[in-house]
């Protein structure tokens, strides 16, 4: 879907998308649930909303200085890393 709107509203817009750890969100209350997932993680953390905000920068700062678009940034703690 990304790479499809950005060739059809290119180059008038850029477009771009991040996909962020699904452990950031506070949907998992019970803690031996939020513990197993954050040790699944490379970094041993749970992944926070910062995360998301500074992906969120990056795209913005490397966006206006040069040409980007049809980015997908993941913003996981390295968690997508263990599922291949």
């Amino acid at each position: 879907m990304n790479r499809g709107l950005a060739k059809a509203y290119a180059p008038d817009i850029q477009v771009n998308a991040i996909a962020p750890d699904p452990y950031c969100s506070r949907n998992i209350t019970r803690k031996s649930k939020k513990q197993f997932a954050i040790g699944r993680t490379l970094l041993k953390r749970a992944g926070s909303p910062q995360d998301v905000v500074n992906a969120v920068v990056f795209l913005i700062e490397t966006t206006t200085s040069r040409a980007r678009s049809s980015t997908s940034m993941v913003a996981d703690t390295s968690y997508s890393t263990l599922l291949n």
